[in-house]
């Protein structure tokens, strides 16, 4: 447990202990996270068709 944690309990109160111990929380977690890949992968793409936009309008 990090130092920044007075107690397990404060810990317990930061991040849901029980949920990640669940049958299926596994699974949960990596649709999470190839979730938020996507629209991260996304907002990159938007990113670089306004930079495309906007270097057309200059020349």
């Amino acid at each position: 447990m990090p130092d920044i944690f007075d107690s397990l309990d404060v810990f317990e109160s930061w991040f849901n202990v029980g949920e990640m111990q669940e049958e299926g929380s596994d699974e949960r977690i990596l649709r999470q996270e190839r979730e938020g890949q996507v629209i991260s992968t996304l907002m990159k793409l938007t990113e670089g068709q306004a930079s495309l936009s906007y270097g057309k309008q200059q020349l």
